[in-house]
């Protein structure tokens, strides 16, 4: 394997709703959850690696799809400038939280480990 190059593509998709909760001169403040997430990731060496839509195929046994559905209905707070940028976002600690509960996850160290990754 030295020399070899390892290309990965990822193909994401997510459908979410917005809520815009406060409005000033300069930013929103907004409450927002993803409704679906696809991913899909394929590799030259070892072909598709992933393929999870949270829609149609989370099973107990595909832990992957079980990750990702953890970020389905987890609430998410805010603060986008008037130009795009991203002053703060809260909630994420715990959405992470209920991904590796989601997946069923019990060890401390790969729960720190999948934490520090994401």
């Amino acid at each position: 394997m030295d020399g070899t190059k390892h290309e990965l593509k990822n193909i994401i998709e997510s459908d979410y709703t917005f809520i815009v909760l406060h409005k000033t001169d300069s930013t929103f403040i907004i409450d927002f959850n993803f409704d679906r997430v696809k991913i899909i990731t394929s590799s030259n060496l070892y072909g598709e690696v992933i393929n999870v839509d949270t829609k149609h195929n989370v099973t107990k046994d595909n832990i992957q799809a079980q990750v990702f559905s953890g970020m389905i209905g987890s609430k998410l707070k805010m603060e986008l400038s008037k130009n795009g940028k991203i002053k703060w976002v809260s909630g994420a600690d715990k959405m992470i939280t209920n991904m590796i509960a989601k997946a069923g996850i019990y060890d401390e160290l790969t729960k720190q480990v999948m934490i520090e990754s994401m």
